[in-house]
């Protein structure tokens, strides 16, 4: 257990201190992009609306952290990742598809809201790729 997190630990210090911050970065303002269009779509005063948008945004940062916790465990020392840890991976998308499936086809909420919702992630990956590129031109 112990060699395990010290073999983490070595892992975060491969990436370094600036791809980290840009990794947060991208997960707080997917966080502030998910209110902000939860508060936008409470102006339509329905639930299926809201509730479309707060799941797609919930399950495409959830998406988010688990890839960059599989990233992270591949680019450990060795760069091995267990069968057990690339079923789990594999099932995040069978669990992902259920739930979408089921919430549009039972008209739990309304699919392009949905689709709203998972744009946070996009929209923050872009923001943030803009960003850089605008530090770079300045240098």
């Amino acid at each position: 257990m112990v060699s395990r997190k010290n073999s983490r630990e070595d892992s975060s210090q491969q990436i370094d201190r600036e791809d980290q911050l840009r990794l947060k970065r991208i997960e707080r303002l997917a966080w502030a992009l998910l209110i902000l269009f939860t508060l936008c779509s409470l102006y339509f005063r329905s639930l299926k609306i809201t509730g479309g948008v707060v799941l797609g945004g919930v399950l495409a940062i959830l998406s988010y952290l688990w890839l960059k916790k599989f990233m992270m465990a591949l680019i450990m020392p060795g760069g091995r990742v267990s069968r057990f840890t690339v079923l789990l991976y594999l099932l995040k998308y069978v669990m992902l598809g259920l739930i979408i499936f089921l919430s549009v086809k039972y008209d739990i909420i309304h699919a392009l809201s949905l689709t709203l919702g998972f744009m946070v992630i996009v929209l923050a990956i872009v923001a943030e790729s803009l960003r850089k590129t605008v530090d770079l031109n300045k240098e």
